[in-house]
C-alpha cells in the first residue's frame, strides 16, 4: 500500500480521494493544531490565575505524551494518535470538573 501525505492544514479534494480509491493508496491526514490547543484549552477549564494555566498546560502536555505513547506501545496503535486522545480525555474530565465545580 502507498501512503500519500498531505501538506498541513490541507484537505483533500474529491478528485485526489477518487484516484487514491483508484489506485489502492492510503492519505495520511495530519492534524497539527490538536496536540497544540487541548493542553491550553484543559488547563483554562480549571486553572484560577495566569501562572497556574501555564504551568497546568505543560504539566497536561507532559502527562498526557507520556501515556499516550505507553498507551499505544500497550495496544499497538499509532503514537500520534494515541496521544491526541489522552489529550482530548484529559480535556472532557477537566470540562466536567469545571461544571461541576461551578454549580
Amino acid at each position: 500500500m502507498i501512503r500519500k501525505k498531505l501538506k498541513r492544514g490541507c484537505l483533500p479534494t474529491t478528485e485526489n480521494l477518487l484516484s487514491a480509491l483508484r489506485e489502492k493508496t492510503l492519505f495520511v491526514m495530519r492534524q497539527p493544531y490538536l496536540e497544540n490547543v487541548l493542553p491550553g484549552a484543559a488547563a483554562r477549564n480549571v486553572s484560577k490565575d495566569v501562572s497556574g494555566y501555564h504551568l497546568l498546560a505543560v504539566s497536561i502536555a507532559a502527562f498526557c505524551g507520556v501515556l499516550g505513547l505507553l498507551l499505544s506501545y500497550a495496544f499497538g496503535t499509532a503514537s500520534g494518535a494515541m496521544i491526541v486522545l489522552t489529550l482530548a480525555v484529559c480535556y472532557v474530565a477537566t470540562l466536567m470538573i469545571r461544571n461541576v465545580s461551578h454549580e
